[in-house]
């Protein structure tokens, strides 16, 4: 196929494909005979629905979303757990953390519920650990702009796409009456693999928590 865009998403697990394409089966025209979408029973419910959602769905309808979640929907009906369709973001995230670096301020984040996103850890010897974060700090807002709303991935893309050499977070913190105001470097972070300690003077512990591109080194 020689279309000139890529679709937004790629197909990774147990089926591994890239595909090409500005849309399904672009570069056929149709989807071939004895398919899901060659089927003419399945295009018209597909179309059904969205008269549907046109017709009674309340908010504002992202046809991007709708496309993405026709993608991953094919995918999910392998009932395969090792193929899974991702979002172009998605798969840059799993490839960041597959090859062990990345370009961030060296935290792992989960959503927290009462909005912003919580520090689960602070990687040893990151940027984020030298600036002073701590595990359970809650992070509100990045340079001012309010992310409280925002998903750790959205979070994520704030820090990785910033054009300034460092972030400052507003931190709330167990037990400070205060937010505070952290700044911390955005820099090139591997992600730690690799842990070791002496058990005594002649035993060496080394420790590998998983297989990334940078664990040989």
């Amino acid at each position: 196929m020689k279309n000139k865009e890529f679709w937004k998403g790629a197909v990774a697990g147990a089926l591994v494909v890239t595909c090409i394409g500005t849309g399904v089966f672009a570069g056929t025209g149709l989807a071939a005979k004895g398919t899901a979408l060659g089927d003419r029973k399945c295009t018209s419910k597909l179309a059904y629905l969205e008269e549907l959602i046109d017709r009674y769905y309340l908010g504002d309808k992202d046809e991007e979303k709708l496309q993405e979640g026709l993608y991953a929907g094919l995918l999910y009906g392998l009932d395969d757990p090792y193929s899974r369709y991702y979002t172009a973001e998605e798969y840059d995230s799993e490839n960041s953390s597959n090859e062990g670096s990345y370009v961030g301020i060296g935290i792992l984040m989960e959503k927290n519920k009462e909005g912003g996103v919580k520090i689960v850890e602070c990687y040893e010897g990151g940027p984020g650990e030298k600036a002073g974060l701590e595990e359970g700090d809650i992070i509100s807002a990045i340079d001012g702009e309010d992310i409280t709303e925002d998903e750790v991935s959205d979070v994520a893309d704030i820090v990785r796409n910033s054009d300034k050499d460092s972030v400052v977070l507003t931190v709330h913190r167990e037990g400070a009456e205060d937010a505070m105001e952290i700044t911390v470097p955005v820099t090139d972070v591997e992600l730690p693999s690799v842990f070791h300690e002496m058990l005594d003077s002649k035993i060496g512990y080394i420790r590998i928590t998983q297989f990334t591109g940078v664990t040989g080194e």
